[in-house]
């Protein structure tokens, strides 16, 4: 969720000192009560799936800054149709460490530790599936912010952006800083 008005505002959610038994239920319920445009959702019943949470979110005016660790779930984004307004962002997903499967309509991209995605919701949405722990950050900005600079974001909905490209390199070294608290401007 964007926010508007100059506000700051940060979330955290974790499922680490749940039951196992009450992880899947628990991420449920974060569900609806987040109101979020995505959806996330236990993987269970799978054998040897373990579901695990532990997120914190920031929201400022026009960015949302994710990141944590996520194991044993599926995040789902609806399509543009049935979102409204703020909710039409771009996301920038990157894998710090783990793997990840990405997919919207035909396309299936497979993350790898270091590389990102960057997604446009699409006709159909798409879905991020995370079987195994991923260390990940996420950034999600309005679509209106970048359509200028960007040019034909709708061409390829879903694209990689492989480990060790120079501009995601910086990116993920200049939130990292700012995550732990110190600020280098």
């Amino acid at each position: 969720m964007l926010v508007e008005g100059g506000a700051w505002r940060s979330f955290r959610f974790s499922t680490d000192d749940l039951p196992e038994v009450a992880r899947g239920e628990a991420v449920r319920e974060l569900h609806e009560r987040a109101a979020s445009p995505g959806k996330i959702e236990p993987l269970r019943p799978l054998k040897n799936c373990l579901i695990r949470v532990d997120i914190t979110k920031h929201a400022l005016p026009g960015l949302g800054v994710m990141s944590g660790t996520l194991a044993g779930i599926r995040q789902a984004a609806r399509s543009r149709a049935g979102a409204s307004g703020s909710e039409d962002d771009l996301l920038l997903a990157v894998n710090l460490s783990g793997r990840s499967i990405a997919r919207q309509d035909d396309t299936e991209l497979k993350l790898e530790n270091g590389d990102a995605m960057l997604a446009t919701r699409g006709p159909e949405g798409f879905s991020i599936i995370r079987p195994m722990p991923v260390r990940f950050m996420g950034l999600r900005v309005p679509r209106d912010t970048l359509a200028p600079l960007a040019g034909r974001l709708d061409d390829a909905p879903l694209q990689l952006i492989p480990r060790g490209t120079e501009a995601l390199n910086l990116l993920v070294a200049y939130l990292s800083v700012n995550a732990a608290g110190i600020s280098i401007s």
